[in-house]
């Protein structure tokens, strides 16, 4: 299969719904004319691709190869949004067969889909039904909200932030998708704090779920409990306060102020940068900044996790306990956060997240009866990893050659991309060190070189090869380890 089949097949396994032509011609960056002339080879040996007049293409199920991740991967995109669509319905009862006409799908399939969707929206307390031909749910809000938090952000490719919001929440308008971003930028301006990634995507998708459920949700006698606590904070509720009547202005129908208490809570449970604290005097003073809740359990995974290096261990208790009290919050108020990289944390750094996940389940079953999802435990882990990469900082490197210019250049970029937080100080000849030795050791704790030194040099040098290979690279870090 050519690269521009493969693209095709990948983009439209991804797809739920007929795409049509001129859509997949621009998406993919050709002509309409090559997207016929390639679907018609995709389809000689059999039908992968199924057209209709006046809709486009679509995946064909059966002939599909269900084993392969693209197909796995849809087939996953396309539970979440039947589940999706039949939650934003809720308590509105739908049409078994209506639905399995939406999504293009036979009524076995459909009843295949069902099943996977109950075994979801069951860990959200939240119970499907099938009677007499009509499906619907039933849970608190609450729940069906955090159901649809999670299964957007889950099933939308979050990398490139807000320009992929369209793709993520279903049929956004464009003045909502501009009128959402303007109140994250006025909460963040009201609280004097830049929020922290993907909390960002989270507030929008909360304020998205608010204004869909209630544009089309009948008035309901349930309201949802909130923890008194939640007005403790005049700038919380005041920030929310004014968001509320934002959104009820723009949706043009009166907010209920619960509202008002459940978006003051959500703002207490993410993580901010507060804009007017000082850096260096919060990592001095964390033990007066956060409560002792917080600070023993931060206190916990810094001094069990096994680190192979020495770490900073004040600033990333600072860190720790900077997510860890929102975190906890959330887990007070029954509030969540869905974490979009979850799965590329756990391949990328498995290692960091297994040790750390032990340490934490360890200490919460132990102290609270309680496990923390693998979602806080992946924001976590960032923590972690960036402690480490960042204790590359302190060690100062000079790389040097006999002449200073292309080999100790190529030396450097391969230093840099293999350990991004490296401190290169200078690249050099070997001339010029030797003539200017005290000068450049007052600067460097480390000396990658390709030329031995013939006087004894007082900082530990690293010969390696003008190519730098792996085994070189080990011997680097190996020394900057020590």
């Amino acid at each position: 299969m050519t690269d521009l089949a493969t693209r095709i097949v990948t983009f439209l396994s991804q797809k739920d719904e007929y795409i049509e032509a001129h859509t997949l011609a621009e998406k993919l960056g050709v002509s309409s004319k090559t997207i016929y002339r390639t679907i018609k080879k995709i389809n000689q040996d059999k039908e992968i691709i199924k057209s209709q007049r006046g809709l486009g293409y679509l995946i064909d199920d059966q002939n599909f190869d269900e084993g392969t991740a693209e197909n796995v991967n849809r087939l996953t995109a396309r539970t979440y949004s039947i589940a999706i669509h039949v939650l934003f319905s809720q308590p509105k009862k739908l049409r078994f067969l209506d639905i399995a006409d939406k999504f293009y799908i036979s009524e076995s399939a459909m009843t295949n889909e069902l099943r996977k969707m109950e075994g979801i929206l069951t860990k959200f307390d939240l119970q499907v039904f099938r009677k007499n031909g009509f499906i619907n749910v039933e849970g608190t809000e609450l729940k069906i909200r955090q159901a649809l938090n999670f299964l957007l952000i889950r099933k939308g490719d979050v990398s490139k932030g807000f320009d992929s919001v369209a793709e993520i929440f279903p049929s956004i308008a464009k003045q909502d998708k501009e009128f959402l971003i303007s109140q994250i930028t006025l909460i963040q301006e009201e609280l004097n704090v830049t929020l922290v990634d993907p909390y960002t995507l989270n507030v929008f998708s909360h304020l998205y779920i608010m204004m869909e459920r209630i544009s089309s949700m009948p008035k309901s006698e349930e309201k949802p409990i909130f923890d008194v606590s939640a007005v403790e904070n005049e700038d919380f509720y005041e920030t929310s306060r004014i968001i509320i009547e934002n959104i009820s202005m723009h949706i043009g129908q009166p907010i209920d102020s619960d509202e008002i208490l459940y978006l003051t809570q959500y703002l207490k449970s993410l993580r901010y940068i507060n804009n007017d604290l000082d850096d260096l005097d919060d990592i001095n003073n964390v033990g007066m900044k956060f409560n002792k809740t917080v600070l023993d359990f931060a206190e916990n995974i810094v001094e069990n996790y096994q680190f192979d290096k020495k770490v900073n261990k004040k600033r990333l208790l600072m860190d720790l306990c900077g997510h860890l009290q929102p975190m906890l919050n959330r887990i007070e108020s029954n509030l969540a956060v869905v974490n979009p990289l979850v799965k590329d944390i756990k391949n990328t750094y498995k290692t960091e997240f297994e040790n750390l996940k032990a340490i934490i389940d360890k200490y919460t079953l132990d102290k609270y009866q309680l496990r923390i999802s693998e979602d806080e435990i992946a924001f976590i882990t960032l923590y972690i990893v960036k402690a480490i990469e960042e204790s590359y900082q302190s060690s100062r490197v000079l790389v040097m050659c006999s002449s200073g210019i292309g080999t100790a250049q190529l030396i450097k970029t391969k230093l840099l991309n293999a350990i991004p937080n490296l401190n290169v100080t200078d690249v050099i000849s070997s001339y010029s060190y030797l003539k200017n030795m005290k000068k450049y050791n007052e600067n460097a704790d480390l000396i990658v070189s390709t030329v031995a030194i013939p006087n004894e040099s007082p900082i530990p040098i690293v010969l390696v090869s003008p190519l730098l290979n792996e085994l070189d690279l080990r011997r680097v870090k190996a020394f900057l380890d020590d």
